[in-house]
């Protein structure tokens, strides 16, 4: 659901709870513990909140998923590939409530359906279902990136070149970059740069040089090689 509240219950240890306004049309606190500051959502993100008993254990794990860093109204007509239509596409989509961010949420995705239409990336059956067109989380996905690229460019004064499956990206890590479709970091290469898919490991590595090779599947990255 959508994050109503953040704070620490434990401020020497630095843990925290969230508030979640949920699916199902109710509040929910929870007690998420210590959180790198990488993985600390803000008010207002979509995320899910696990708890998870690992087998042979007593603890409880909690395990946190940003799933939008954009708020609802910002994914109705955002060019890239939003939560919303992850959920268009999902087998066994959520309940939504009828009330509070359950009803909230189904209204976006109405919304979402008229505009992937208007776009020419899905249609609406005669059955009145929702059909996506070919690959279009991708296309929605390369919209994206194209967009932030030339923004970029002209805050960093490179060129952005997009990436290649079977191609070897080596360069410096400069930042992470929130987009609709996720986050996103920049690897700076000479007077370029290419944006490809954030992973965890990149924060100990500002500033310093990354390596990987591009695959179907996403990148492999050598962190034997970061210097």
């Amino acid at each position: 659901g959508r994050v109503a509240g953040i704070g620490l219950t434990d401020e020497i240890n630095d843990r925290h709870y969230l508030v979640i306004d949920a699916l199902d049309g109710k509040v929910h606190y929870a007690d998420v513990g210590h959180l790198h500051p990488e993985f600390v959502p803000e008010k207002g993100m979509i995320a899910s909140v696990d708890n998870r008993t690992t087998s042979g254990e007593d603890q409880t794990r909690t395990r946190i998923r940003i799933l939008s860093y954009l708020k609802l109204e910002k994914l109705i007509e955002a060019e890239g590939a939003t939560w919303l239509d992850k959920e268009l596409l999902n087998s066994k989509p959520e309940r939504h409530a009828d009330t509070g961010f359950g009803s909230e949420a189904r209204a976006a995705l109405t919304r979402r359906r008229q505009w992937l239409v208007s776009q020419s990336l899905g249609r609406i059956t005669n059955d009145g279902l929702f059909e996506p067109a070919p690959d279009m989380l991708n296309k929605l996905r390369n919209r994206e990136l194209r967009h932030a690229g030339i923004v970029l460019s002209k805050e960093l004064g490179l060129s952005h070149v997009e990436s290649i499956v079977g191609e070897r990206i080596d360069g410096t890590y400069v930042r992470p970059v929130n987009l609709t479709s996720g986050k996103f970091a920049v690897i700076q290469r000479a007077k370029e740069f290419v944006l490809v898919p954030w992973h965890p490991q990149f924060e100990k590595l500002k500033g310093t040089s990354v390596s990987g090779v591009v695959e179907t599947r996403g990148i492999t990255w050598d962190w034997s090689a970061s210097k």
